[in-house]
């Protein structure tokens, strides 16, 4: 994927440094995320069970939607971690679909995939997009992430000039639960056991 090549190359765009980036908690505990701390942060209106942000200037923006979802919610950590990592379930169809529920991006379903892949960088892996908005001249980047009982998304979009390649990658990969720490613990357990069983 372009996006994740070029953000492995030294200097490209722009980084977040700790000094760079500012905070945002989501009052209802679905999402966290940093972005560059000249992004204004602007929470938009929205359905009880979903969280709506928008972070950005006039040139770039990213679109967080962090969801509920009950079907995950009494899952366990391990098992939402390894669906993350089950590639085939996140076709075209899942990532146009998504896309195209952001119709100031996308107006008219017109969001053209461009190519999709895993981002292992972290512990939880992260599902990966690439997408043109031809009728509007954009280049989006998308991540999404799952935890039990949420799943967090995030549409970056360039509006002027040169995509911020390395900025949007770590906006994206930024993306994280307040709850995190524990889910950690407890999907590492599930990891070690289960190579601990194998190896014997």
């Amino acid at each position: 994927m372009r996006a994740l090549a070029l953000a492995a190359i030294v200097g490209v765009g722009l980084s977040l440094g700790a000094a760079d980036a500012r905070e945002y908690r989501d009052p209802a505990g679905r999402i966290i995320f940093d972005a560059p701390a000249n992004w204004p942060v602007t929470v938009e209106p929205s359905a009880a069970n979903i969280t709506f942000v928008i972070a950005g200037n006039d040139d770039n923006e990213c679109r967080f939607v962090a969801t509920t979802n009950p079907s995950t919610a009494n899952s366990a950590a391990y098992d939402i971690w390894r669906t993350a990592r089950n590639d085939a379930q996140f076709t075209d169809a899942f990532w146009l679909e998504r896309a195209n529920n952001q119709q100031r991006v996308f107006p008219n379903n017109s969001a053209v995939l461009v190519s999709h892949a895993r981002d292992d960088t972290g512990f939880w892996p992260m599902q990966r997009a690439e997408l043109d908005s031809p009728t509007r001249s954009l280049k989006v980047y998308a991540g999404l992430q799952l935890r039990p009982g949420v799943d967090m998304m995030a549409f970056c979009v360039n509006y002027d000039g040169e995509p911020p390649i390395a900025a949007f990658d770590s906006v994206l990969r930024s993306m994280r639960h307040a709850d995190d720490a524990t889910f950690r613990a407890s999907a590492e357990e599930r990891i070690a056991a289960r190579a601990a069983a194998e190896a014997a």
